[in-house]
């Protein structure tokens, strides 16, 4: 059996707030306001929506908090339910409530990256719609593959820099090749990098 763990265990869970269509602003002004249908599995588009200065301005300590950081992980509980993506940065934007924010809560024992394209396979995928209506996110159960962390835990022991993104790069391509739903035969996502 493959070693796995839930969701929850794995992560912190962050929901995020849905304000109504009351707080949008009507002109290109205000802060991003990212839904599902502004981002996939590659990346994130110009959110179509932004709330308004006056709803902004009121909710300015609530916002704040609320913005996703670097190395969070979008996570869909609506609509295209399951869809996952690492910010390579911190965020200037609000997420809907359909959208959850997960943070890694040791990353000696499972990278944000590596956690992402576990959730985006096609297992989990299909877990995460099946279970969508009765089950909590924090349930869902992520395939952890051996050895998923083993730089990271031995830098770790032996104090050198958690410069992961660089040291597990091999890997991560190698996942990618094996995992990735939409990797073509001949031309695979870890292949263009």
């Amino acid at each position: 059996q493959l070693p796995h763990a839930a969701l929850g265990n794995l992560v912190d869970i962050q929901k995020s707030i849905e304000p109504g269509s009351d707080a949008y602003s009507d002109d290109a002004q205000g802060l991003p306001f990212l839904r599902v249908a502004d981002y996939s599995k590659q990346g994130i588009t110009p959110p179509q929506v932004r709330l308004s200065e006056n709803f902004v301005r009121d909710n300015t300590e609530k916002l704040a908090a609320l913005k996703p950081k670097k190395e969070s992980i979008l996570f869909s509980k609506d609509g295209s339910v399951g869809q996952a993506y690492c910010l390579r940065e911190d965020a200037d934007f609000i997420t809907s409530g359909a959208i959850l924010h997960l943070s890694v809560k040791d990353k000696t024992q499972v990278l944000p990256d590596y956690l992402t394209l576990t959730l985006n396979s096609k297992v989990v995928q299909q877990q995460a719609e099946r279970d969508a209506a009765p089950a909590p996110c924090g349930e869902v159960v992520a395939v952890v593959m051996p050895g998923c962390a083993t730089r990271a835990a031995d830098r770790a022991q032996h104090g050198e820099p958690d410069d992961h993104r660089a040291g597990d790069a091999p890997r991560l391509r190698q996942l990618r090749r094996q995992y990735d739903p939409h990797a073509g035969p001949r031309q695979r996502v870890g292949d263009r990098e």
